[in-house]
């Protein structure tokens, strides 16, 4: 399944992330919990997961800008991960949500 990121999800997706490049958990203080509660109650800031049998397989970050161009229409940056090897479509949660959102989809690839 495929939603947005809740408050209870933050031990799932610091787990995940050990898979990608982190080399250790941060220390659950009170910084790593306000920077956690910001990035869920921002309505511009989506951390969309991919959730398989209980279990956070991939996320998805996307971020809306507000924008002074086209129209004043804001755009938004993702970066996908799926550092457990499961095959999702590149920044597909990303992409539902702007298809939802009406907002423009451009696809960049770095390495």
């Amino acid at each position: 399944m495929v939603r947005e990121a809740r408050l209870e999800d933050l031990d799932s997706l610091l787990e995940l992330y050990l898979d990608l490049h982190e080399t250790s958990i941060p220390d659950k203080d009170g910084h790593l919990k306000a920077t956690w509660e910001r990035i869920i109650g921002d309505t511009n800031h989506h951390l969309i997961v991919v959730d398989i049998d209980g279990e956070i397989v991939s996320s998805c970050v996307c971020v809306i800008i507000p924008n002074l161009t086209r129209g004043v229409r804001p755009y938004a940056l993702s970066r996908t991960s799926s550092p457990k090897r499961i095959t999702v479509a590149a920044d597909m949660p990303a992409s539902v949500l702007l298809v939802q959102r009406r907002l423009p989809l451009t696809i960049t690839a770095t390495k």
